[in-house]
């Protein structure tokens, strides 16, 4: 009985491993797939190697602005979403370091961090 008991633990404790993995993976996956917007602004990084590009979308008339943020490395074309913030039309971005950026308030590592709510 106890066998019993302590596989069904086992299970439960791998199975809620596997939902959380799935979860904070698919963060990332729907922060690569979000819609474009309106092009606000550019802010190119202290050495130019990095371009910090705004966008504002809405989602319809019943629906509130949403404001994106993506890094684009300017030497390899390549791009991806920092920030996604529902409620946030304006963005008030600048450059800390040429790792580190501000937006409205919010300071992220642009190779580590991201914010999406």
């Amino acid at each position: 009985m106890i066998e019993k008991i302590k596989k069904h633990w086992v299970l439960t404790f791998i199975m809620l491993i596997i939902i959380f993995m799935v979860v904070r993976c698919n963060t990332r996956v729907v922060m690569l797939d979000l819609p474009i917007g309106e092009h606000l602004e550019n802010l190119d990084s202290p050495t130019g190697e990095y371009t910090l590009r705004s966008y504002r979308y809405s989602g319809g008339a019943t629906v509130d602005w949403t404001l994106r943020v993506e890094v684009l490395n300017n030497e390899t074309n390549k791009k991806y979403n920092i920030y996604w913030v529902y409620h946030e039309k304006d963005a008030e971005m600048k450059w800390l370091d040429e790792e580190t950026v501000e937006i409205n308030g919010t300071k992220l590592n642009i190779f580590k961090d991201y914010l999406f709510k």
